[in-house]
C-alpha cells in the first residue's frame, strides 16, 4: 500500500483546513482530531515501509522544527477500499495555521481512473472527482464539530490558494469553482462543491 513509488507521485488532492491565527494548543488538537477519525488508520512515520511492518504511532506534537508530516490509511466508503494518505501542518509567518490532509494522485489512481488529472483535454470528464471530494467534505464537516476552524478548501493542491479573509474581501465563494469549500454560515459549516470540472 505504501511502498510502490508511484503511490506518492502525481501531486495531491487535499482537504486544507484554515484553523485560525497561530496557536499551538489548537493545531495539536486538530492533528489529534484528524487521526482519531474512524475513517482513518494511522499514524505512521515511514512511507517506504508498509503499515503492517511498522509501529502505529500517536499523532506527534507540532513543534517549530517538526511540522507533523505523517501517513496513514483511509477507508473509502467501502471496507475493502483502502487508500494511502497523509497529513501535515502549515504555519504561515504572520498568517494562520493550516491542517492539510491529502490523497496522493498515485494512490487515488490505484482505484479510480484519474488519468492525467489535472491536465485534462478539452471536454474531458472526471467522473471520480465528486466521490473523492464528497469523502473529503464529510471528513471536514466531521472535524468542524470537534475543533475550532475558519473554513476548508478541497481540491488539487489547493492549500495556500486563498483564505477566509481574502474570499470575504473578494465577495465570497466564486460562482465557477475549481475547488470545493467547507464554508461557515451563521456558525454552521456547509459543503459547497466545485462545479467547473465536467463530471
Amino acid at each position: 500500500m505504501f511502498t510502490p513509488d508511484e503511490v506518492w507521485y502525481g501531486g495531491f488532492f487535499e482537504l486544507s483546513i484554515e484553523l485560525g491565527d497561530r496557536c499551538d494548543e489548537r493545531i495539536n488538537a486538530a492533528v489529534q482530531a484528524l487521526w482519531t477519525s474512524p475513517r482513518l488508520t494511522g499514524c505512521y512515520f515511514d512511507r517506504s515501509m508498509n503499515p503492517d511492518m511498522q509501529v502505529r504511532i500517536k499523532p506527534p506534537l507540532v513543534t517549530e522544527e517538526d511540522w507533523c508530516h505523517v501517513y496513514g490509511i483511509a477507508e473509502f466508503n467501502n471496507p475493502n477500499l483502502k487508500l494511502a494518505c497523509g497529513s501535515c501542518v502549515v504555519r504561515e509567518t504572520g498568517g494562520p495555521d493550516w491542517l492539510d490532509f491529502y490523497f496522493p494522485l498515485g494512490s487515488l489512481g490505484r482505484v479510480f481512473p484519474v488519468g492525467g488529472f489535472p491536465f485534462l483535454d478539452q471536454n474531458e470528464r472526471v467522473p471520480w472527482l465528486p466521490r473523492v471530494e464528497i469523502w473529503l467534505a464529510e471528513l471536514g464537516l466531521e472535524l468542524s464539530k470537534r475543533i475550532p476552524m475558519r473554513m476548508g478548501l478541497i481540491g488539487y493542491e489547493c492549500s495556500g490558494s486563498t483564505d477566509l479573509k481574502t474570499l470575504t474581501q473578494d465577495g465570497g465563494i466564486p460562482c465557477e469553482r475549481w475547488i470545493g469549500y467547507i464554508w461557515p454560515n451563521d456558525g454552521v459549516f456547509t459543503y459547497i462543491p466545485s462545479n467547473a470540472y465536467k463530471t
